[in-house]
């Protein structure tokens, strides 16, 4: 039922609500810009059904109890604005913040897991976690702002609330009901566990078709509360930048980033698409998303049969030495690109801040990447190679690339490389860029940062 959650879920839809208190009540919006994304995890306490087996789904057409009234009529009016059909059998209830994580976990299967730990190892290297953190830790802590959920395997959605049932939501948890309602649509035409599961070994592709996915779901519900005279409360959209999700939990501000993109981007990427070929062009892309997060970030500056240089890296295991073995390899994409330029450690980023716009101007020339990660034992090392449009933008890159790596860091030339040892003891090895390319390798000590660098330029 569970597939791999890639960067932060990817069968499983996890909406999630800025700043929501564990009791599942809304704050009023804060200074602070934040984002609500939108899809989530089964609870053990679903009002209007059971939780289904991660092992064995309940057939929806035969098993599913009757939609509440109130849900009903909230479905009717999402079909009348959307245009396409829920799937038969639906199931909807509620779940208490409480019995949120177990049911998550429960979905979630032993390959989600094994790749859970490829992005720790891969995220620790990057910057966006410590080292005392792992990936699926982090995700339990981040369930904290999760709001509601819609489970492709089950046709079912739950919405978080403190008890109660669907007839007696708040007017926020209505526009997270509206949300899921629409995600059930999309799932019905686009099978969205199949066109997820498809591309979840591939960060920046998954990123861009959950963008699409949670844009949608975003974009409609918003029009959807436009017109809920019952609704009272308004938030600030989603095109603010998600910065404050959640409060009180150790999520670090690059995973906040990555979780909150489909909803802010992909918002404006559906309406960019709207006004071009209205809903025909989101149907589209339900069934065919656009390969890439530079799609997402250009709404209108890529054409959408653009795609990306291919982009290739030698075999370094070898040349690392005994032990060393291949753990993931992909692309970072152009969001992964102008994440990896946001550290933590420079505090959360505005989108007027210099920092956030000068990594948006840097990121913004790529033309294709490779990344891959190696392992032995308990060290660690990813090497990457980044193709930009022309040798001036990768020049831009490698001097931003620069000011952050160096930043604080323990810097010191080795030869024609440059070191710069973090005060998390993670090394990136810099070499100025080879005509459009950007070649550079983080490891968990100095000596294999600069030994993979030297054999990925050797190579």
């Amino acid at each position: 039922m569970g597939r791999a959650l890639a960067a932060i879920g990817a069968a499983l839809l996890l909406a999630a609500g800025a700043a929501c208190g564990s009791g599942g009540e809304r704050p009023p919006a804060s200074p602070t810009p934040t984002v609500a994304p939108a899809t989530e995890a089964p609870s053990a306490s679903a009002t209007a059904s059971p939780t289904p087996s991660p092992t064995a789904s309940p057939s929806p057409a035969t098993d599913a109890p009757p939609l509440p009234a109130a849900v009903r009529e909230m479905l009717a009016e999402v079909v009348a604005l959307r245009g396409l059909e829920p799937p038969p059998g639906l199931r909807a209830g509620t779940v208490s913040r409480a019995d949120l994580p177990d049911l998550i976990e429960e979905l979630i299967t032993e390959d989600e897991f094994r790749r859970f730990d490829e992005i720790t190892t891969l995220y620790r290297l990057l910057g966006h976690l410590r080292s005392d953190q792992e990936y699926w830790a982090v995700l339990k802590d981040a369930f904290g702002g999760v709001v509601g959920l819609y489970d492709p395997g089950g046709k079912q959605l739950w919405v978080v609330t403190r008890g109660g049932g669907l007839d007696d939501l708040e007017p926020w948890q209505r526009e997270t009901l509206a949300h899921e309602l629409l995600h059930a649509l999309q799932d019905h035409y686009a099978d969205l566990a199949t066109m997820l599961e498809e591309r979840s070994d591939d960060l920046d592709r998954e990123l861009a078709a959950r963008s699409v996915v949670e844009g949608d779901a975003e974009y409609h519900a918003r029009l959807w509360a436009d017109g809920d005279r019952d609704r009272g409360w308004r938030p600030g959209g989603a095109r603010l930048l998600l910065l404050g999700l959640p409060q009180g939990g150790d999520v670090p501000e690059a995973i906040i980033r990555e979780f909150g993109f489909p909803y802010e981007w992909g918002s404006i990427w559906v309406e960019a698409a709207v006004e071009r070929g209205g809903l025909d062009a989101v149907n589209a892309a339900l069934l065919a998303p656009p390969p890439t997060t530079a799609h997402i970030l250009h709404p209108d500056g890529i054409a959408p049969d653009w795609r990306p240089e291919a982009v290739a890296l030698p075999p370094l295991a070898a040349a690392l030495g005994e032990g060393w073995r291949l753990e993931s390899e992909g692309p970072l994409g152009e969001f992964g690109l102008l994440n990896y330029l946001l550290p933590d450690r420079s505090g959360p980023p505005r989108r007027t801040d210099d920092r956030a716009v000068a990594a948006a101007e840097a990121a913004a020339g790529w033309r294709g990447d490779r990344h891959a990660v190696y392992v032995n034992g308990g060290e660690s090392v990813m090497v990457a190679r980044v193709r930009f449009a022309d040798a001036e933008e990768a020049r831009e890159f490698d001097g931003t690339h620069r000011d952050v790596a160096l930043a604080d860091a323990d810097a010191v030339t080795a030869g024609a490389l440059t070191l710069a040892t973090r005060d998390d003891g993670m090394t990136v090895a810099l070499a100025e860029p080879l005509g459009r390319d950007v070649l550079f390798a983080i490891g968990s000590n100095a000596d294999i940062a600069r030994a993979a660098l030297e054999a990925l330029l050797g190579g």
